[in-house]
């Protein structure tokens, strides 16, 4: 059952100290005319194969704008292809057994490609576009020290010598919180903590202050006072520089402070987009608003967690799948979900897939 308040999402987050609030309010319009697109993406799929030349598809045409200093969000459940929208985005997407294609993919007004495989698509990795990972032990090389792999990413664009990006890349640890960063240059990722290479990670990520950020579930194994600490430094970064960030969580209550706007995806497709305040306070789609409604902190005094039932289909039973694909855990699904998909539809500046939009408060 998809029930419970679905007020400021902000709550889940009581425990960070206040970021800084931005106008949230700012309709989806305003935010593309008056902040050129720094990435337009338009019929992004992306396919992987099953063998025997059958293949299935994990991100099913969507549309992804982010404006010049705009923060976006990208949330779902596991498994709705927000990670592999973003690999497709930063060109790391494997070589073998994948295919990837859109419509329109541009950066600044140039082209870039999605083609699979990891060889150049036309964008810098490190100074235009730059990824925070969600595995930093697996993104991090084993066989190198902490300090060696900062000073390399540094010199890669910078021309200095070794010991100035030294000194760049211990501030950069500072920065993110890691105490005692001149001995942590010396040590190898696993002799740190998960949360001290989660910051090593993202302080590498803001080493050329990128265009565009690509923050997949950054936060995950960092305490609050940490989490408040890097979301700060992102943020005033973001504001002083015009960096733009795809912000990939499940935290809504980060998304609700920190984005101007929130993407929602479902089984690889694009359920609701729209202001960060407005999805998250008045969402139009039953699913966004079960989200909602199971964040601790989202549900009535003294009641139960709410839970959407069942759970995302995996992206190999998508081909057998008609109508809409959260009509079998959506307690407003009829007939005409199960049969016809919802198109994407905008309704007063917020974008909806669903046949009973706006009536999300009802299920």
């Amino acid at each position: 059952m998809l029930r419970g308040k679905t007020s400021s999402p902000c709550q889940s987050a009581s425990l960070l100290p206040e970021i800084v609030r931005h106008d949230r309010l700012t309709c989806m319009e305003e935010i593309h005319e008056n902040k050129a697109a720094l990435v337009r993406l338009r019929g992004l799929e992306v396919s992987f194969s099953l063998g025997r030349a059958s293949w299935f598809t994990a991100v099913d045409r969507i549309d992804l704008d982010i404006g010049q200093g705009e923060a976006v969000g990208l949330v779902g459940e596991s498994g709705c292809g927000k990670t592999v929208t973003a690999l497709a985005l930063m060109g790391l997407l494997p070589e073998v057994a994948c295919r990837a294609g859109a419509d329109l993919a541009e950066f600044d007004g140039a082209p870039f490609s999605i083609k699979p495989g990891y060889g150049p698509n036309g964008l810098a990795r490190g100074r235009d576009v730059s990824m925070v990972f969600q595995d930093a032990l697996a993104a991090l090389d084993p066989v190198f020290t902490i300090g060696a792999q900062l000073v390399e990413a540094i010199r890669v664009y910078a021309e200095c010598t070794k010991e100035e990006a030294r000194e760049r890349a211990v501030t950069a640890l500072d920065h993110v919180g890691i105490p005692d960063s001149e001995s942590r240059m010396r040590a190898y990722p696993h002799q740190l903590s998960g949360g001290m290479r989660q910051r090593v990670m993202i302080a590498m990520a803001l080493l050329h202050r990128p265009r565009l950020l690509i923050a997949d579930e950054p936060t995950t194994a960092l305490d609050v006072t940490i989490q408040a600490q890097v979301l700060s430094l992102v943020d005033r970064l973001r504001r002083e520089g015009s960096m733009s960030i795809l912000f990939i969580t499940h935290d809504l209550g980060i998304v609700g402070q920190l984005t101007d706007r929130v993407v929602v995806m479902y089984a690889g497709r694009v359920a609701e987009s729209g202001p960060s305040e407005r999805v998250l306070t008045r969402p139009l789609h039953p699913y966004t608003a079960g989200l909602l409604a199971s964040m601790p902190g989202m549900h009535r005094q003294g009641g139960r967690l709410a839970a959407i039932p069942g759970r995302v289909p995996s992206p190999v039973e998508f081909p057998g799948m008609t109508g809409c694909r959260f009509a079998p855990r959506c307690p407003l699904a009829d007939e005409r979900c199960r049969l016809e998909v919802p198109v994407l539809a905008d309704r007063d500046g917020v974008e909806v897939a669903c046949h009973h939009a706006g009536r999300a408060a009802d299920a």
